[in-house]
């Protein structure tokens, strides 16, 4: 069984690859209520910008006409982002180079990270969490600069490229910075990087970081915020009960959580559940662009 969960691996990423280069989009619909090892099967969508679903049968037309439209507006799309030498990226995710082209850590600090994005669609979005160094202290008000680089074909064949300059001022007054908070740009953080650290079978860090993140939403949403939050709550809610089963399943099968050898992360993506599988891939797409500094 081992070896052949290892063959299926390779060869739905082969079918992803294949397809990226080809400018191929891929959208994953399962039927809710059958297991189809989700877990390989979705990594076709996630690498070619596709999106993954677990439908009732019911509601499948409404489903394939939502994936039709959604379509690619751009290929080979590499994303990088620059920061000053004093801030830091967090939780980069396996498709991110660092500037040095190490291997992924959790937590290591880098300020240039590259990401692979492939085909693009309209809809798209990414999100990156960065910090302060330790051994740097800005100043109330300071003007903190950043640059986003955008490379990718058009699909009349021309290779483009896109430079984005913006600067983000800070404060140290709480209240301040969380009146001015965008709901949709943090909660599609918060569910991009719990997709990253599921990936890696961090379940109980996914659980902290949502409810970490759950209060300072709460305290921010206003108006027609609260409606983005009820989203966001119902789509986390989800993959929260998800997790939960996914933990007590692989507590009875020996997995431990929160350990990050390749052995171990490997023997829980081999028992990740469909469901679990496929809200890890929609988060990893959640719908809103963004930058965060925390």
């Amino acid at each position: 069984m081992k070896k052949y969960l290892a063959w299926l691996k390779k060869f739905y990423e082969d079918v992803g690859k294949l397809a990226k280069k080809q400018g191929v989009a891929v959208n994953v619909i399962t039927i809710k209520g059958n297991d189809c090892r989700l877990e390989f099967i979705g990594r076709v969508a996630d690498v070619t910008g596709g999106n993954v679903s677990i439908c009732d049968p019911l509601a499948l037309g409404s489903d394939f006409s939502e994936k039709l439209n959604n379509k690619v507006i751009a290929y080979n799309t590499t994303v990088t982002v620059l920061l000053p030498d004093y801030l830091y990226f967090k939780h980069f995710n396996s498709n991110t180079v660092l500037e040095h082209g190490e291997n992924k850590q959790l937590h290591v600090k880098t300020r240039k990270i590259e990401k692979d994005v492939g085909n693009a669609t309209a809809d798209g979005s990414l999100s990156f969490r960065f910090g302060v160094a330790e051994d740097k202290h800005l100043a109330n008000g300071t003007n903190v600069p950043f640059q986003i680089q955008l490379r990718y074909t058009k699909k009349n064949g021309m290779q483009c490229m896109r430079t984005l300059i913006n600067t983000i001022p800070l404060t140290d007054d709480v209240a301040k910075a969380e009146a001015e908070v965008n709901v949709a740009v943090v909660s599609a953080m918060v569910a991009h990087s719990g997709a990253e650290l599921a990936k890696d079978g961090l379940y109980q860090e996914v659980l902290d970081n949502a409810r970490r993140y759950q209060e300072m939403l709460q305290r921010a949403a206003t108006g027609s915020q609260r409606d983005l939050l009820h989203i966001y709550d119902n789509v986390m809610n989800e993959a929260v009960a998800s997790i939960s089963s996914q933990i007590a399943a692989d507590s009875k099968n020996g997995i431990q959580d929160g350990v990050c050898s390749q052995p171990n992360i490997h023997r829980k993506k081999y028992n990740r559940e469909d469901q679990l599988a496929g809200q890890m891939y929609q988060m990893a797409h959640t719908k809103k662009a963004g930058c965060l500094i925390s």
